[in-house]
């Protein structure tokens, strides 16, 4: 992978982070959230600083850690994709990575 695609990926990872966290920090202004979130430690028997600590475990989240999660919970022998776009533009750079089926507007398989 060159550093370009790296930096990019690793921009990605953060941006995520960033996101996940901001969410969470914007949904304690919400009391449901709060009574949700109470209700989950309780549910699941989690530690009672679950939520004090959440924050710190989803900016710890590294490239490692998400790879080791996509190889445990991801079956790439059964995934699809669904492309929509120009079939002249992009089912070459597809067929790369598989077999390409290709359907109409109405979900009929074409030529």
């Amino acid at each position: 992978m060159s550093r370009k695609a790296a930096d990019v990926l690793w921009d990605m990872l953060a941006n995520a982070r960033h996101a996940i966290v901001a969410s969470f920090a914007l949904s304690l202004e919400q009391p449901a959230r709060l009574l949700d979130n109470w209700m989950t430690v309780q549910y699941y028997g989690l530690p009672s600083d679950y939520w004090d600590q959440y924050a710190d475990h989803i900016t710890a989240v590294n490239a490692a850690a998400v790879q080791a999660a996509a190889r445990k919970f991801v079956d790439l022998t059964h995934m699809q994709w669904i492309c929509v776009g120009d079939r002249q533009q992009i089912q070459e750079t597809l067929a790369k990575y598989g077999p390409v089926s290709v359907v109409n507007a109405e979900g009929r398989p074409e030529k």
